[in-house]
């Protein structure tokens, strides 16, 4: 996987916005999300979760995409930049938060988890509620096992 450009903070002229998720059979209302992200800055970055992290979240048998295409397919999008994936079980948000420095940090509504750590690096936290048109991943994984 390409790696973050170390001098992302310095050449770029415009808001930057991180936004992550697991992104597994990619749905319409990932599509939604990804533009809803992108509407409040200039870059979208999208922090795609590792399949280590999938399993940790999701359990054994996530996620179905492999970590390597749901990355290609984000990068083929236009309204994501730059794609990044860290390779660990558990998120690092710190660890983000420095590779991306991002100005605005997008999470689900009723998320606090990153209120904290984003004060301290001096990053905005935009809560969006989730986007309900359709169905869900985990839907879309049940309803294929059920038929």
């Amino acid at each position: 996987m390409k790696k973050f450009p170390k001098d992302w903070g310095k050449t770029n002229k415009g808001v930057v916005v991180c936004f992550g998720g697991v992104f597994d059979l990619f749905h319409y209302n990932h599509l939604l999300a990804l533009e809803r992200a992108k509407s409040y800055g200039d870059y979208l970055v999208v922090n795609l979760s590792s399949d280590k992290q999938t399993r940790f979240k999701k359990g054994i048998e996530r996620p179905i995409i492999p970590q390597e295409e749901r990355c290609s397919i984000l990068r083929a999008l236009r309204c994501v930049d730059e794609v990044v994936c860290f390779d660990t079980e558990e998120l690092d948000l710190g660890k983000v938060l420095d590779t991306v420095k991002p100005d605005i940090l997008i999470a689900n509504e009723g998320c606090d988890d990153y209120d904290l750590i984003c004060k301290e690096k001096g990053v905005t936290v935009v809560k969006l509620p989730r986007i309900t048109i359709g169905k869900c991943t985990t839907e879309i994984i049940n309803k294929i096992k059920t038929n």
